[in-house]
């Protein structure tokens, strides 16, 4: 292993907390001080909030009610994946239908990049962490690159589509 100069040796008359505190560079900020993030989300992006009840039974979340008037376009079909640990499945475009998705287990980052020529977020890359920690509805617009990568255990995703699946 080379040696290097940059910390040095316990013996100067400087701790090496100091040095390694003097030298570090923080974190830039991805929130705000009461939790929003600021990233900026693409064009047509949305979420909503699927709260997970708990008792002494169990849990109960609902997946889907008309009633919450989420999306204009009707649930037309539904189905789910699992992706194994440390599996990335992407980059996919959709020019027909756009994508519906909720975590029913496990922890899955979701990256898009917008490269819809009269989108006010073209050429920008998004990216969110969907989990059973947080349960939310994710949808996207078609034309929207996509890659999930399963960063947790196991990931169970659950996808809603507009159209039928062998559109």
């Amino acid at each position: 292993m080379e040696k290097t100069d940059r910390f040095p040796s316990p013996a100067s008359s400087s701790s090496i907390l100091d040095d390694t505190l003097a030298a570090s560079v923080p974190d830039a900020a991805t929130v705000t001080s009461d939790g929003r993030s600021l990233q900026r989300m693409i064009d047509g992006v949305s979420f909503r909030e699927v709260p997970t009840h708990i008792d002494d039974r169990g849990t109960v979340f609902e997946l889907y009610d008309t009633r919450w008037n989420w999306h204009a376009e009707p649930l037309v079909s539904s189905y789910c994946f699992t992706m194994r640990p440390g599996v990335v499945k992407g980059w996919s475009l959709h020019k027909e239908h756009e994508d519906r998705y909720i975590v029913l287990q496990g922890v899955m980052q979701v990256v898009l990049y917008d490269p819809r020529p009269d989108s006010p977020t073209c050429g920008q890359v998004y990216t969110t962490v969907l989990s059973e920690f947080n349960r939310r509805l994710f949808t996207f617009p078609k034309n929207i690159w996509h890659a999930d990568f399963n960063i947790g255990d196991n990931s169970h995703c659950c996808q809603f589509s507009n159209t039928p699946l062998s559109s």
